[in-house]
């Protein structure tokens, strides 16, 4: 299932982000560049979370935004999953209450079921507890995971291990890597973490001054 995005957004301030590509179903990009290029953007225009100010979003022969057509689908009808760089936790529920928040049962078994997430994740332990008693680095995996557990059709991850241990990055990546291409979905990783980047065999997006490098 394929994501495709040709987009343009004008912030008050007079920067403007155009980005035009696509993502095809199992493949992951990496949208890379220097910090205010415009990269958390793209993934907040793709969710639904920004209005473009023209252009079209789609997933396969699903429209989500249409500026022709004056197609605009609310963030919660696209099955679009981004992990933000902040955790967006709920306080008041428990951390297994967060996980199965927007949980959707697959009709298959996959590499994002709740027990395999809670175990690569190393978050069995937590499971009782609230966010706010949580480190950085444990909120981060809670909020991938829930993500994950949502079962969306396109993935959007914007610094998505950024207070992770690093000797649990590499596992809980390969999870995330191996949902992507098991349920062909598209993944757009945004991360200044170069080791990171290095573990995907994905094509870089590189973005300058709100447009995509050729």
């Amino acid at each position: 299932m394929k994501l495709k995005l040709e987009t343009q957004f004008e912030y008050a301030s007079g920067f403007n982000v155009d980005a035009s590509f696509s993502v095809a179903g199992g493949e992951t990009k990496l949208l890379v560049g220097p910090s205010g290029s415009g990269k958390s953007t793209v993934l907040l225009l793709t969710a639904g979370l920004l209005k473009p100010s023209a252009g079209e979003i789609a997933i396969g022969d699903r429209t989500l935004f249409s500026s022709k057509s004056n197609v605009d689908e609310k963030p919660w009808n696209r099955r679009i999953g981004m992990k933000f760089q902040r955790d967006t936790l709920f306080p008041h529920l428990t951390i297994q209450k967060n996980l199965l928040f927007g949980n959707k049962a697959a009709k298959q078994k996959t590499p994002w079921d709740f027990e395999a997430v809670v175990d690569a994740f190393k978050i069995g332990v937590l499971l009782d507890r609230f966010p706010s008693q949580l480190s950085g680095g444990q909120r981060d995996r809670v909020s991938l995971g829930r993500t994950l557990l949502s079962h969306p059709q396109a993935l959007l991850l914007d610094e998505p291990l950024g207070s992770v241990e690093e000797s649990l990055r590499n596992s809980i990546f390969d999870i995330v890597e191996q949902g992507v291409v098991q349920l062909e979905i598209p993944m757009l990783l945004v991360s200044h973490d170069e080791s990171l980047l290095a573990r995907s065999n994905g094509e870089r997006l590189v973005m300058h001054n709100g447009t995509l490098a050729n």
